[in-house]
């Protein structure tokens, strides 16, 4: 009965669902079975990331970060350096990913996950989602409506975050972001902010709210389609005004 936090899908069979007290499901037969996987670790697995059937890991509390290398028949414990909850978890291959979380946390390996160096943002937000769409050009978004950019790989990130309006409400907090091509990307968040640019992320416009759900999932089939779901079965279409 523990609180399930995140699916993961890599191809039509192999999937993983991730939740509280460290759960691990697996399903090979496109989710008509759900098997539970040893985590070794009793705490809440927030997000995870799979490159393919076998290579995966997956992130939580406490900066618990697991590898798998037999599709989590086995899960190893990977150092961190930090005790931050860490809910996004990005890699682009085998070995270059990053992981973020609380207190402004970023992790960056380039090994695979074997070691991992903390990357200064500079910021005490919380950090809920994370997008690279190469090896240089990442973004992060998280609390009070944060969004931080880096284009030379997390050695450096610059503070995109809006400005706040007049009179200033507390921002949202923004949960999700993804690019569908190198220019444009969606992100969505609390009251139903959806967010988009078409500049590489450079610069953000609000699109009008259709509600004031809290939106908390983000998927982009084409580049000038998309859609979020959120509260209270919540599901909306977001439509770019680039062809």
């Amino acid at each position: 009965n523990a609180l399930l936090t995140d699916i993961r899908f890599v191809d039509v069979s192999h999937g993983w669902i991730l939740g509280q007290m460290g759960t691990i499901l697996h399903t090979n037969d496109s989710g008509q079975h759900w098997i539970p996987q040893v985590s070794g670790t009793n705490g809440t697995l927030y997000s995870g990331m799979f490159l393919t059937s076998e290579l995966g890991w997956v992130v939580g509390s406490r900066g618990v970060i697991l590898k798998t290398l037999d599709g989590g028949e086995t899960w190893s414990d990977q150092v961190s350096g930090t005790t931050a909850d860490l809910f996004g978890v990005q890699f682009l291959d085998d070995r270059h990913g990053w992981a973020i979380g609380a207190l402004g946390v970023i992790l960056v390996s380039s090994d695979g996950g074997a070691s991992w160096t903390i990357q200064e943002s500079n910021n005490p937000a919380t950090f809920f989602d994370i997008f690279f769409m190469d090896k240089l050009a990442g973004w992060v978004v998280g609390t009070q409506g944060t969004i931080f950019q880096t284009l030379d790989g997390g050695h450096s990130w610059v503070d995109r975050t809006r400005p706040c309006g007049s009179p200033c409400i507390k921002p949202a907090d923004l949960v999700d972001i993804h690019f569908s091509s190198a220019l444009s990307g969606k992100i969505v968040g609390e009251r139903g902010t959806v967010l988009v640019t078409e500049d590489a992320g450079f610069s953000w416009v609000e699109l009008e709210a259709l509600n004031t759900e809290n939106l908390y999932g983000l998927s982009m089939p084409t580049s000038h389609q998309g859609f979020a779901v959120g509260d209270h079965g919540t599901v909306i279409e977001i439509f770019s005004s680039s062809p």
